[in-house]
């Protein structure tokens, strides 16, 4: 079974947090809603050597999963 114990953030390291608890959740709940759409919005935000074709490819039935088929990135 998992631990499902929540320990809280420091107060410190929340004051430094890039986004609040608020637009977390808006942004989980938007990842869920349209998750191709989410993390398109989210890969615009990293400089691509050449942009994705295609955001998702999922054959679940090959158990193939593939994201962001044709981009080129260094990382």
């Amino acid at each position: 079974m998992f631990d499902k114990s929540l320990f809280p953030a420091a107060p410190e390291f929340v004051a430094q947090a890039n986004i609040n608890a608020d637009e977390y959740k808006k942004l989980y709940e938007e990842s869920l809603r349209d998750p191709e759409g989410f993390w398109a919005r989210m890969a615009e935000r990293l400089t691509w050597f050449e942009k994705w074709r295609t955001v998702l490819h999922d054959n679940f039935a090959r158990g193939e999963v593939r994201w962001f088929e044709g981009g080129k990135l260094n990382a």
